[in-house]
């Protein structure tokens, strides 16, 4: 794995995307990437992925053992094994198939060419090296009986993200979570 296969390990071992037990088959891929639902009609913004450059060792049925810095994390059992339309992804996802989006850039020269979508079956949480909590951990942590404003954003706080989060604060009158 790589480290962003092992934060979506993560995230589906503990529920962070919910209601997916697993990867994305080329069912829910297609259905999230031309809709924004599941085939189930649940929202759903994002395509939850697992790209493999070669898929020549597996076929559908396998169960397939992932790996994150010598510590096996999880077993994926393939239940779909596609090839991925990723300028389509590209433009229905982020709006844009520009190389000069850094996640379009990841998503069609950098990830790889295949997709393996099944149910997975956690063995250990991944260890990074950064500090990392679970969906329950955060709940744990979150005021009972109060409003809370989430932002989650990958890049550092600009003027215009902390004037939102202000307004929005001014209206809950509670919490502010950034994840």
């Amino acid at each position: 794995l790589n480290e962003r296969q092992a934060c979506d390990v993560f995230c589906l071992m503990h529920g962070a995307f919910s209601p997916l037990s697993g990867f994305m088959g080329e069912t829910a891929y297609n259905s999230v990437v031309t809709g924004m639902r599941l085939p189930e009609k649940q929202l759903f913004g994002c395509p939850v992925t697992f790209d493999m450059a070669d898929v020549s060792g597996i076929k559908q049925g396998d169960n397939v053992l992932l790996r994150w810095a010598g510590q096996d994390v999880a077993v994926l059992e393939a239940s779909s094994i596609y090839k991925p339309k990723k300028v389509v992804e590209a433009k229905e996802v982020y709006g844009t198939s520009s190389l000069e989006h850094p996640t379009v850039y990841s998503l069609i020269a950098e990830q790889g060419e295949y997709y393996v979508g099944g149910k997975l079956h956690g063995l250990a949480s991944p260890a990074f090296k950064y500090k990392v909590q679970t969906p329950k951990e955060v709940r744990e942590m979150l005021p009972e009986g109060k409003d809370v404003v989430a932002f989650q954003n990958r890049n550092p706080i600009h003027r215009a993200h902390f004037e939102l989060l202000k307004c929005a604060q001014r209206d809950v009158k509670d919490s502010i979570l950034l994840v």
